[in-house]
């Protein structure tokens, strides 16, 4: 027999709310924010690198460091502007929990040489096994040509 408040069902409506699924959907949404976090702030960093016609292609791996150093010559790690003594420490910190110790250097066509060596030097005394310098592939003039037309 049930009370006045149910209308007489066994079953009262239930007056309350489910937060389990909208727990789910914001947790989703956040790692994929998360994820997405590093390669929207790469895409904000203006890099122009210098054009090579006898560099080689390869893909940073997931364990390599990538240093960005601006026209003006501003280190970047990871979209964030770090200075000498600051970027060393750093750099020291994500090396040792990495099993391989590249560092890539991604400098801007423009920017002066010594920032550029600052940032291999200091990555080097940070504990970087390898260093590489990132250009980009230059077209040959029979492609240049072509293009033109």
């Amino acid at each position: 027999m049930g009370n006045k408040f149910d209308g007489g069902h066994r079953y009262g409506i239930q007056a309350e709310i489910n937060l389990v699924p909208l727990t789910d959907v914001a947790l989703s949404i956040l790692v994929i924010l998360i994820g997405m976090a590093p390669v929207l702030v790469r895409a904000q960093l203006k890099v122009h690198l210098p054009e090579s016609h006898s560099g080689t292609t390869v893909q940073p791996e997931k364990d390599m460091l990538v240093v960005h150093v601006s026209a003006e010559g501003q280190a970047f790690l990871d979209g964030q502007a770090f200075a000498g003594a600051e970027l060393e420490a750093v750099l020291r910190q994500r090396l040792s929990s990495r099993t391989n110790g590249t560092v890539i250097v991604e400098a801007d066509r423009h920017c002066p040489l010594e920032p550029v060596v600052k940032v291999m030097d200091t990555a080097r005394r940070a504990g970087a096994g390898r260093l590489a310098l990132s250009v980009g592939r230059a077209l040959s003039r029979h492609a240049c040509s072509r293009s033109r037309r």
